[in-house]
């Protein structure tokens, strides 16, 4: 297994990446993390928790989460029996590495600061402005032309350039109620606001 901590990186962003294709969607729910952790346990591939799984993609900054068994499951799920070292080969095989898979501008939720704020935009003339409370979490600030209304809770786990944004929306007790999607045809864009106290 690499043991530079960016080229490891590397390979599991390509890992992760064959899992949501096998499994035909980008993960980003609860839900999606459960559906998840059944598809790999029918497929006979072991068995991972949605926690371990949310760990592993960043969902929840907890333990890493990334022990070798975690990565050899998910490495027989996307096709690789042999697990993870054989994923490994396979890519630098493909050229998986050298050939350099675009990245898109992506916003590290965890980075944000408790009253930092997004602005978020998408077409058409639709805007949301979240303000962090930590933990991914985030309250409406501002909403143009959305359907959420100002202070809901919601949790967010990615906000990338050019994809949707998906966020669980809470409800009173801080569960996930309904889910949100911006941006379905053409993708949101979004820049970081300066600091602000949250309720303030």
């Amino acid at each position: 297994m690499p043991k530079d901590i960016e080229i490891r990186d590397i390979y599991l962003r390509l890992l992760l990446r064959k899992v949501e294709d096998r499994l035909g969607y980008t993960v980003r729910t609860s839900r999606d993390y459960l559906a998840l952790s059944e598809a790999i346990k029918s497929s006979g591939s072991g068995s991972l928790s949605p926690t371990t799984l949310k760990r592993v993609w960043g969902y929840v900054r907890d333990t890493p989460g990334k022990h070798l068994s975690t990565l050899d499951t998910l490495s027989r799920f996307a096709g690789y029996p042999e697990g993870f070292h054989a994923f490994c080969r396979a890519c630098d095989t493909e050229a998986g590495i050298d050939s350099g898979f675009a990245e898109k501008r992506m916003l590290d939720v965890f980075s944000l600061r408790i009253g930092e704020g997004v602005r978020i935009y998408w077409a058409p003339q639709r805007m949301l402005v979240l303000r962090a409370y930590g933990n991914c979490l985030f309250e409406v600030e501002e909403s143009k032309n959305s359907k959420l209304k100002i202070g809901t809770r919601v949790r967010c786990a990615r906000i990338i350039e050019g994809d949707s944004l998906v966020l669980d929306v809470l409800d009173d007790s801080g569960a996930p109620s309904l889910l949100y999607e911006a941006g379905k045809v053409n993708g949101i864009a979004w820049c970081k606001l300066s600091e602000k106290e949250p309720g303030k």
